[in-house]
């Protein structure tokens, strides 16, 4: 069943999103330095994703790179823990992951931080999505891409182009899903073979309808 599958994959890709959305941005300070708080903090949140901890040690780790992000005035990553929050607490804990995005947000305003604001909407599309919110998600997909346009940030629009072009999948509006997943292959190209995968699955079940 394509939405049964849809639904088991999008955590999956949701993952690699949250993984790869802040994975090439620079600091100020070398991260190769261990001694630096970019360093540290940022080996606190890798480490929050291993396989091996359960949600408790995840917001464990999360908590203490927020923390010394705080302590060291680094909004940026502050941001990024609440983020990671977010997305431990998404599919466990869904009022608790709403809670975070709706503080990454507000964050992301007060402080100016454009690309996280496009994060949070992000987030907030796939918790909606994940509660078949679809008009919600689309509406969260839709405005994150519209400040992620400012950035050029190829990944980030190709992600929520694929996601809208499932909600146009499911219902059934097989000339939208096939517009915006052929869009989404254009910001995608090779910068991620899952999605670009995922893509082509969608695209060739619309065939299969058509």
């Amino acid at each position: 069943n394509f939405f049964n599958r849809l639904m088991k994959f999008n955590y999956f890709i949701l993952l690699l999103f949250a993984l790869l959305c802040f994975s090439c941005k620079k600091h100020n300070d070398s991260v190769d330095n261990k001694n630096t708080p970019y360093f540290k903090i940022d080996s606190l949140y890798n480490l929050s994703f291993s396989d091996k901890l359960n949600l408790n040690e995840r917001i464990k780790f999360t908590n203490h790179g927020i923390l010394l992000a705080e302590k060291n005035h680094i909004d940026s990553l502050h941001l990024k823990g609440i983020g990671n929050k977010a997305y431990h607490y998404m599919g466990v804990l869904p009022d608790s992951s709403g809670y975070y995005i709706n503080e990454l947000i507000s964050t992301s305003k007060k402080k100016k931080k454009k690309k996280y604001l496009a994060y949070s909407y992000s987030l907030k599309g796939n918790s909606f999505f994940n509660q078949s919110r679809y008009d919600s998600a689309y509406f969260y997909f839709k405005s994150a891409n519209v400040v992620y346009y400012d950035f050029n940030d190829s990944l980030s629009l190709g992600y929520n182009q694929l996601m809208m072009a499932r909600i146009h999948y499911f219902y059934n509006d097989y000339n939208a899903s096939e517009e915006l997943a052929t869009q989404a292959l254009e910001y995608l190209k090779t910068k991620n073979k899952s999605y670009v995968i995922e893509a082509y699955n969608i695209l060739g079940s619309i065939f299969k309808k058509s």
